[in-house]
């Protein structure tokens, strides 16, 4: 008898739990959001009671010497993280610069960028090499594999100017990678862009194309890479057509270039 009672009473437990788990269930499904919003926000309370306490006893007004010790430190992991990159990226800049140099017959000095023009039109930067060390004014200045920037515009005796090919005063006698070796003028915008001009109507000149030095302006060798053709204008009236071309380097990214140096000088 004992034990029937006792399974009844089990029986009864389990009715009321299966129940309250249907009811339940059922809340869920008609006003779930708004119960469990209602049962969120005592959880939150406490989170953000919780992080407000910390900061009490953990942050900068509490302990301020050791808040900014810590603030020093992650500046100056942010400062090597920079210098690094820039390191990394010279490093890189001067093994392209020596493999080409190397397997060229040019003389060559390297030299760091000490200052850039003010000017925003006119695009020219000062470099720490001069006279003594055999630079002389039209002398050619590359980055990377024998990437063209520019060419030496003013010597003194221990700095230099150089003009980039951005220059709006800047012409440089460039060629096409293409089968004729199509020849003209590259000329600077003041922007970002230069001008491939005085291209015979004739010459077939496309989109994507490499640009060149021609060799045909002295101090300049050949073969140097200036840019890429992003847009022909071709108008059947006018005596040549014209070309768009972009730099394939932002020269403004580094801080260490080659010039050229041609035998003469050496």
């Amino acid at each position: 008898m004992a034990l029937l009672k006792g399974n009844w009473k089990v029986r009864l437990s389990l009715f009321f739990g299966l129940g309250f788990f249907l009811f339940f269930f059922f809340l869920i499904s008609q006003f779930g959001s708004p119960i469990f919003s209602f049962l969120q926000r005592p959880f939150a309370a406490v989170g953000l009671w919780t992080g407000t306490q910390w900061q009490f006893l953990f942050g900068e007004a509490r302990h301020p010497k050791a808040y900014a010790i810590l603030q020093e430190r992650i500046s100056f992991l942010a400062r090597d993280a920079v210098s690094y990159e820039q390191l990394r990226t010279e490093n890189k800049n001067l093994k392209e610069q020596l493999a080409f140099v190397e397997r060229s017959s040019f003389g060559h000095v390297t030299a760091r960028i000490v200052m850039w023009s003010v000017n925003p039109i006119h695009h020219r930067f000062i470099i720490d090499r001069g006279t003594k060390d055999g630079v002389v004014v039209g002398a050619s200045a590359i980055i990377g594999d024998g990437i063209f920037v520019g060419k030496i515009l003013e010597v003194h005796t221990h700095t230099s100017l150089v003009q980039t090919s951005l220059d709006p005063d800047s012409k440089i006698a460039v060629s096409l990678l293409n089968t004729s070796r199509t020849i003209g003028l590259a000329q600077g915008t003041g922007g970002a862009l230069l001008s491939f001009e005085f291209i015979p109507q004739d010459e077939d000149v496309q989109i994507n194309q490499l640009l060149v030095t021609s060799g045909l302006e002295e101090g300049i060798p050949p073969n140097l890479l200036v840019g890429v053709v992003n847009r022909v204008t071709k108008d059947p009236t006018a005596p040549f057509q014209q070309a768009t071309v972009e730099p394939l380097v932002d020269i403004r990214r580094y801080g260490i270039i080659s010039i050229l140096i041609p035998s003469v000088a050496l």
